[in-house]
C-alpha cells in the first residue's frame, strides 16, 4: 500500500511538468498560426528550413522551426518515456531527451 501512495505522489510531482508541456505546445501552434495568418511567413516556411538564410528574417524563421523540432523532439521523448526508459535505452533516451531541451 505505501508503493502505492509513493507512486500517486510521484505522479502528482509530474502534472505541472505535463501540464507545462502541453501548455508549450499550445501556444507554439497558436504562435505558428498567429504567423501564418498575418501572411509574415508562408504555411511551408513553418515548418521547412532552407539550407543558406537569404535574410536576417530567414535566419529567425529557420531557427524557429529548428526550436519547434526540438521542442516536439522533447515531447515526444517524454510521452514515450515509459518505452525508451528500461535498462537496455536508458543512455540513448537521457541523451534525447536532454538534447532536445534545447529547443
Amino acid at each position: 500500500m505505501a508503493r502505492d501512495r509513493h507512486s500517486l505522489r510521484q505522479d502528482a510531482r509530474e502534472l505541472p511538468r505535463r501540464a507545462a508541456g502541453l501548455l508549450g505546445i499550445g501556444f507554439l501552434a497558436l504562435h505558428i498560426t498567429v504567423k501564418i495568418a498575418g501572411h509574415r511567413i508562408g504555411p511551408g516556411d513553418a515548418l521547412l528550413t532552407r539550407q543558406l538564410p537569404a535574410t536576417a528574417a530567414d535566419f529567425w524563421h529557420a531557427l524557429g522551426a529548428q526550436a519547434c523540432y526540438l521542442f516536439l523532439l522533447a515531447a515526444t521523448t517524454g510521452v514515450w518515456r515509459g518505452v525508451f526508459a528500461t535498462c537496455r535505452w536508458i543512455r540513448p533516451f537521457r541523451v534525447l531527451h536532454g538534447a532536445s531541451y534545447a529547443g
